[in-house]
């Protein structure tokens, strides 16, 4: 039996919940600890990863993009 599905990017998931999510963890710029918990979390019954156990765990281990920006926001007082 055949049964359709549908893909949806992350953040464009925010908000919502689905009984399953695969999730392809796949080399990336993008991909880091936060947008895969995103990603787990939109998941109600049964979440899937599929990709290497090491680049999943390398995935984890990284420090998530966000912290490396830097801003050049002035404040007087």
């Amino acid at each position: 039996m055949l049964t359709h599905g549908w893909a949806i990017c992350v953040y464009k998931a925010q908000g919502w919940a689905f009984k399953r999510v695969i999730i392809p963890v796949v080399p990336s710029k993008l991909m880091d600890r936060t947008m895969l918990y995103t990603a787990i979390t939109r998941a109600v019954e049964t979440v899937v990863l599929v990709g290497e156990a090491d680049h999943i765990n390398e995935v984890i281990a990284l420090v998530p993009r966000a912290l490396e920006r830097h801003h050049t926001l002035g404040f007087q007082p």
